[in-house]
């Protein structure tokens, strides 16, 4: 028995060292006490993630505006008051603050070390045919510095005899949000595709919003496969309801819509 403990702990501390030679060692945060600061930080599985595509056409009822959430987090000590944030619009951004996107103030509230920046993005009818881009910079104000920049690694424990590593994340000063108004096939449906929900088109993917709902469609994109398949059964029986009220649904290509 002694043996095979020794052989574990071998393979989960090789392990670790493979994780930490992966990273540079300037990749790797390393924050200062003494300077507080702020920054984006987001959950990385191998492909850094400091960026989003948002549609209102995803969305089941029309919207004038919508705002997406970004996380940040503290790097230094937290505090019994609260602190201001900065939060700019970068060079890179094609889209004009005010018209099509607004940067609320906020703080980071007392006793906290993580906070959601709210971006408000407007439904413009441009949105139909371009595609904007705000790129979000985190700037200095007079409570917080720009946060400690680089990956955390996550940690590695033996939980009976099994190696778990929990999650990666990655700090950055920079977060790029592209959004439009157009229903585009998603990066995702490649999987959707594995599940039976069969190839891709406008139609069949509206239909989907409208019967769904964009909530779960979210609940989708989580990868439970439990889930996943609920959706594909409802998907059937409403695509079979449709049919039986008014024949054939017909996608832009000509060919009929069908979940497998």
């Amino acid at each position: 028995m002694k043996n095979k403990i020794n052989s574990i702990s071998g393979a989960a501390l090789g392990l670790i060292m493979l994780l930490l030679y992966g990273c540079e060692k300037s990749e790797i945060i390393t924050i200062d006490p003494e300077n507080a600061g702020i920054a984006f930080y987001t959950i990385s599985n191998g492909t850094e993630t400091d960026s989003l595509s948002y549609s209102f056409a995803y969305n089941s009822t029309e919207l004038e505006k919508d705002t997406i959430f970004i996380n940040m987090r503290l790097t230094g000590e937290i505090k019994p008051f609260d602190r201001e944030i900065g939060v700019v619009a970068d060079q890179g951004t094609t889209a004009v603050q005010g018209t099509d996107f607004e940067l609320p103030k906020i703080v980071l509230p007392a006793g906290t070390s993580t906070v959601k920046y709210p971006l408000i993005l407007f439904n413009k009818e441009t949105l139909l045919t371009q595609d904007l881009k705000v790129v979000l910079k985190v700037i200095e104000t007079k409570d917080l510095k720009i946060g400690a920049l680089g990956r955390e690694i996550g940690t590695t424990t033996l939980v009976n005899g099994n190696i778990q590593i929990s999650a990666t994340t990655v700090n950055t000063d920079r977060y790029v949000v592209n959004f439009n108004n157009k229903l585009t096939e998603p990066d995702y449906w490649l999987g959707l595709e594995s599940y039976g929900y069969g190839t891709f088109s406008i139609t069949k993917f509206q239909f989907m919003l409208k019967t769904l709902g964009t909530d779960k469609i979210d609940a989708v994109l989580q990868w439970n496969y439990n889930q996943t398949l609920s959706y594909l059964v409802q998907m059937q029986n409403a695509l079979q309801s449709y049919e039986q009220e008014n024949g054939p649904m017909i996608d832009e290509n000509g060919l009929p819509v069908a979940f497998e």
